[in-house]
């Protein structure tokens, strides 16, 4: 007998990350999130720290970690700009793009989340 084999390929590009419980202890920050669980996105391969590296006028991306990851720790220091801000984010990738999304911004000289 005759059969046909189906195989659907996931082309959706993951989504945004959502921030949780981030905090700053000493010199060191950690990023906390979760990926997204809506239907509409896909899955992430890997998730990407990007950090704004002031020396170079731009972001870096500091670390690549697996899709599934949902934290980051790091020494912060190097990334304070010269309004006192470390600006980090987590930006979720697969073969098919980008979550995007916004980074956390904390403020060094008040030591408190600004968003």
């Amino acid at each position: 007998s005759n059969y046909a084999m189906f195989e659907y390929k996931d082309t959706r590009k993951p989504g945004p990350v959502t921030y949780g419980n981030c905090s700053v202890s000493g010199s060191n920050m950690t990023l906390r999130w979760s990926v997204p669980t809506d239907p509409s996105y896909g899955k992430p391969t890997k998730a990407i720290v990007r950090v704004y590296f002031p020396d170079a006028g731009d972001y870096i991306d500091y670390k690549e970690l697996s899709g599934t990851a949902t934290s980051v720790t790091f020494v912060y220091s190097p990334y304070v700009d010269s309004s006192g801000f470390v600006k980090a984010g987590v930006i979720l990738e697969n073969d098919y793009g980008s979550g995007g999304g916004t980074p956390k911004v904390y403020d060094t000289k008040n030591k408190r989340w600004i968003y």
